[in-house]
């Protein structure tokens, strides 16, 4: 996932997430497993569930498949009676539900009531400020009485904070915000939305970019998640597409990695900036130790935004990038919703100089120059590279305006002028992570215009957060306005992660036995293939009914971090002998853990009466890792 600079990772694969108003957390497996995070892990609690609402950490609400609902009493998910398919519950405990004909119901402590009203969804930030929507996308509030119809937008999806702040998004993705007594549009669109109070506002949108409300914009923030979900206190957690668990890291979300400040002009943020230059001066060796991918190296990126007036140039890129043994340059020019890689307007990318290895020698400078021609358009860019024994090694002139690149002659159409931009010490290209073991120095910016520095993408300036990442952090940078800023840069040290050479699988074998002829193995998906696993051979004496089972095998290759462990499958084989016929095998539960050099880790530890039924015709079960590992 891109935007680690503002969300950290945590432990876990989910496919449903709820956040309560204190910042409570609880999610939903893909297996229909329920997780309560308990401030270090998401630990797993016995039900399974479909839908999970959480108002706070008393109020904690969910359906399962059978649309049954569940009161979680502190200590377990009790079945109360109601059978609805959706669920909301408020900031103060007020809990209200919908069945499968729309009906709508009330809890009032003992039962659900049912409600005059028919809605297919429903939002609630406390017992005064509950809201819905019909099967013809018209929104409804209560009034402590019934449900009025509100004139005005027709809605898809509606979110209520516990402040009582409303917002919505209609079929086009386009947002809205209850106001003055009528949805009001703001700019944007956006596919998901959620509220936790008027403060906190979050959403993403098709692309699966985040975008947070700063009281006049939705602002994008560095992140891809597929899902979202906020408290009242500002506590944002999310899931990306493949069910990895995020949560907003604020305190790191604006200096690090891909998220430096953005600068623009300081009397009137619209304006085209001109002259502007960044400079890197290194003081201390910068050494990349690794990268996700490929190409072993970093950038430097001067990532500019364009006014969002321009329809066909929005986000603009500047590069160094030390790329392997070699120093590169690059420039791309992105529509205003940039498109994959290979749909750039402009993609233009040259060598400098060689080195002799992935780093910058202290005593180095980089800068940056952006050269502005017609209506303030960024025409070309000045790369500039100073060694460190003083000489210029490099000063190259990229002129942009009437270059054949890529089979087209660029044209005023694919330039723009900018309205802000960001420089970002990040990975070297196509969304690479780099650790980085040493570097520091500092960035000098200059314009003809006056500065000034925001976390926040200015209002009238349009881009995306760049890709890539390191693990890079920005200090801070003065408050007053200036034409000319300087800037400290370092690396943040990298815990090693924990790693695993060592897998335990215990089996409890239940009412039918694996019997003495048949084998059984385990498999488990690694970076680098399965491994397979030899349970029970053939000659080894049957499993019988209710008895216990724990295998132990070293992991072949390098030892293994915990994300890298995948699905785990057991495989029954019958041998048959003359008059046999395959072999039945219950499973009662299966409990894996991992070991290594600093400790053990609980991969996997479901249970079922059977958790299940291998046979003949269905030899095999998969399991995913719990959330957690």
């Amino acid at each position: 996932m891109s935007g680690r600079a503002a969300f950290d990772q945590i432990p876990g694969n989910l496919k449903t997430i709820s956040v309560g108003a204190d910042g409570a957390v609880w999610g939903i497996g893909s297996a229909g497993q329920v997780f309560r995070f308990n401030g270090a892990a998401f630990i797993p609690i016995e039900a399974a569930l479909v839908i999970i609402a959480v108002g706070n950490t008393n109020a904690v609400w969910g359906i399962n498949s059978s649309n049954q609902v569940f009161r979680w009493d502190g200590a377990a998910l009790q079945m109360v009676g109601g059978a609805l398919t959706n669920i909301s519950v408020g900031a103060d405990g007020d809990v209200w539900g919908i069945n499968s004909s729309n009906q709508v119901f009330h809890w009032d402590g003992a039962v659900f009531q049912p409600v005059a009203g028919a809605l297919t969804a429903i939002s609630v930030g406390t017992a005064g400020a509950v809201w819905g929507l019909n099967a013809s996308n018209h929104a409804f509030q209560w009034d402590g009485a019934a449900f009025d119809q509100v004139a005005g937008a027709l809605l898809t999806n509606i979110s209520v904070g516990a402040d009582g702040a409303v917002w919505g998004i209609n079929s086009s993705n386009h947002v809205f915000q209850w106001q003055s007594g009528a949805f009001q549009e703001v700019g944007g669109a956006l596919t998901g939305i959620s509220v936790g109070a008027a403060g906190a506002v979050w959403g993403i949108n098709s692309s699966n970019h985040v975008f947070q409300w700063d009281g006049a914009v939705l602002q994008p923030v560095a992140g891809a998640l597929t899902g979202i979900s906020v408290g009242a206190a500002g506590a944002v957690w999310g899931l990306d597409s493949t069910g990895q668990v995020y949560r907003l890291n604020a305190a790191s979300a604006q200096l690090e990695g891909q998220t430096n400040y953005y600068l623009f002009d300081s009397t009137s943020p619209s304006t085209p900036l001109t002259g502007v230059s960044v400079t890197i001066n290194v003081t201390e060796d910068i050494v990349c130790a690794a990268t996700s991918d490929r190409t072993v190296g970093f950038a430097f990126q001067l990532n500019a935004y364009s006014p969002n007036t321009q329809t066909a140039v929005g986000w603009q890129q500047y590069c160094i990038i030390v790329w392997d043994n070699g120093l590169k340059a690059m420039i791309n020019n992105w529509p205003p919703a940039p498109p994959p890689h290979s749909s750039g307007l402009i993609n233009d990318t040259f060598d400098l100089i060689s080195l002799p290895s992935p780093r910058i020698p202290a005593g180095y400078s980089l800068t940056i120059s952006l050269v502005n021609g017609s209506g303030n358009a960024v025409v070309g860019a000045i790369f500039t590279v100073v060694d460190n024994s003083g000489k210029q090694v490099v000063n190259w002139t990229e002129t942009l305006l009437g270059k054949f690149l890529n089979g087209v002659t660029i044209t005023s159409a694919e330039l723009a002028p900018i309205v802000a931009f960001q420089l970002d010490f990040v990975g070297p290209v196509n969304g690479e992570s780099a650790v980085l073991s040493s570097g520091a120095g500092t960035i000098s910016y200059s314009a003809s215009n006056v500065l000034t520095a925001s976390t926040l993408l200015p209002t009238g300036a349009v881009g995306s957060p760049t890709g890539e990442y390191a693990n890079t952090v920005y200090g801070a940078l003065p408050a007053s306005p200036s034409a000319k800023l300087t800037q400290s840069f370092g690396v943040s040290p990298v815990e090693e992660p924990a790693t695993f050479d060592q897998i335990t699988f215990s089996i409890g074998t239940g009412s039918d036995d694996l019997r003495g002829d048949s084998s059984a193995t385990a498999s488990v998906v690694l970076p680098n293939g399965s491994q397979t696993f030899t349970l029970k051979a053939q000659s080894d004496p049957g499993w019988g009914n209710g008895s216990n089972n724990a295998r132990t095998f070293p992991i072949a290759g390098p030892p293994q971090v915990l994300p890298s462990f995948g699905a785990i499958t057991i495989t029954l084989t019958s041998h048959n002998s003359f008059g046999e016929t395959d072999d039945n095998w219950n499973i009662q539960y299966l409990q894996v853990t991992v070991d290594g050099p600093s400790g053990n880790n609980l991969l996997c530890n479901q249970s079922g009466n059977p958790l299940a039924r291998l046979t003949g015709s269905a030899p095999s079960v998969t399991l995913q890792p719990e959330a957690g590992a």
